[in-house]
């Protein structure tokens, strides 16, 4: 496997529906529509070198979507199921969350690991130009700490959902986005003013240089 598109030279037909691992190649293809944007960056990690030129990946990466995420809009559908109503991406708020729940007083993001700096697997730096991403990720991290804070001070109540929370290895995908919407639900009729829903932590810290 490699990072760079392979369609043309693996024979795949324009329209073609593919599944596996194969189906995570390029988030530039067109026929990429239903790749989770979180999966890419994580190829990064496991010892694939890059196949294209600086502009080309950093046209690519730019084609990762930052909200309405397939994982998002189907804990937005649960969440509406169990009687919630939300507003999408509030403008008007710090770091403009993915779901506001005005009658909570609540918000709620759902947030990938890598592009979120999160202390977990799938928040590892990449092999290629660490020192470029450490700076980045972690002034991510930095900024959604300090949205965080000027959410609580003006009044309003938040949930993280993390990425690893519903990728974790051998798990049921559906079970756990149940699961995770439950808990939300259950999040914004407790009065709490900060909860967190994240997978399992590695077992050893992650060494970032």
């Amino acid at each position: 496997m490699r990072l760079g598109c392979s369609l043309p030279s693996a024979g795949y037909k324009p329209g073609e529906k593919r599944h596996g691992r194969d189906r995570f190649l390029c988030v530039a293809c067109p026929l990429e529509k239903d790749l989770t944007p979180s999966f890419f960056p994580w190829a990064l990690l496991r010892g694939y070198m890059d196949t294209v030129d600086r502009a080309t990946r950093s046209r690519m990466m730019a084609a990762v979507r930052s909200k309405n995420t397939a994982a998002e809009i189907e804990i937005r559908r649960r969440i509406f199921r169990l009687g919630f109503r939300y507003r999408l991406h509030g403008r008007g708020l710090p770091g403009k969350p993915d779901m506001v729940f005005p009658k909570h007083k609540a918000v709620v993001f759902v947030n990938g690991c890598f592009w979120h700096n999160h202390d977990c697997r799938f928040g590892a730096l990449p092999a290629t130009r660490r020192k470029w991403w450490k700076t980045k990720l972690e002034g991510n991290r930095k900024r959604d700490v300090g949205v965080l804070s000027e959410l609580h001070r003006a009044g309003w109540r938040a949930m993280v959902v993390w990425e690893c929370s519903y990728r974790t290895a051998g798990g049921d995908r559906t079970k756990a986005l149940d699961a995770i919407a439950g808990r939300v639900g259950r999040f914004l009729k407790s009065g709490k003013t900060h909860a967190v829903i994240s997978g399992p932590r590695p077992k050893t810290p992650r060494v970032r240089c």
